[in-house]
């Protein structure tokens, strides 16, 4: 079993679980929601950010993840761009064969995860000290 080290940004001090249930709240995923209103969580899969609006962030949390877990869109070995219409359509026939999360890439330059369910902070480093 593969294991995932996810890293997240925020300003945002949390404790126990990183979760979804702020999907669409804040600057990075108000967009996001124009493209599908499934919530979930994103996480990169490189320990430095590679978006500016991340570079000022307070907080860096760890968590993993089993690799087996995790769609790859990038492989795309189902096929699901092309059968499906819509992102929203290929979020939820990821969810619905029992994937937690799915991993794609954001204009060329950096891997995302995206995580449909809470997931356990591994580690939190405080950016400002």
């Amino acid at each position: 079993m593969i294991k995932l080290i996810l890293y997240h940004y925020s300003n945002t001090d949390i404790k126990g679980y990183i979760k979804p249930d702020f999907y669409g709240i804040n600057n990075y995923t108000v967009f996001s929601v124009y493209k599908s209103a499934i919530k979930r969580s994103y996480f990169y899969l490189e320990d430095k950010p590679q978006e500016k609006i991340f570079i000022t962030s307070k907080f860096l949390y760890t968590a993993e993840v089993l690799q087996d877990k995790i769609y790859n869109i990038i492989e795309d070995k189902l096929n699901l761009q092309e059968k499906l219409n819509t992102f929203t359509d290929i979020l939820q026939e990821v969810k619905k064969r029992g994937y937690i999360g799915i991993l794609g890439n954001v204009n060329g330059k950096y891997n995302i995860i995206s995580l449909f369910k809470p997931i356990k902070i591994k580690s939190k480093i405080n950016l400002t000290k």
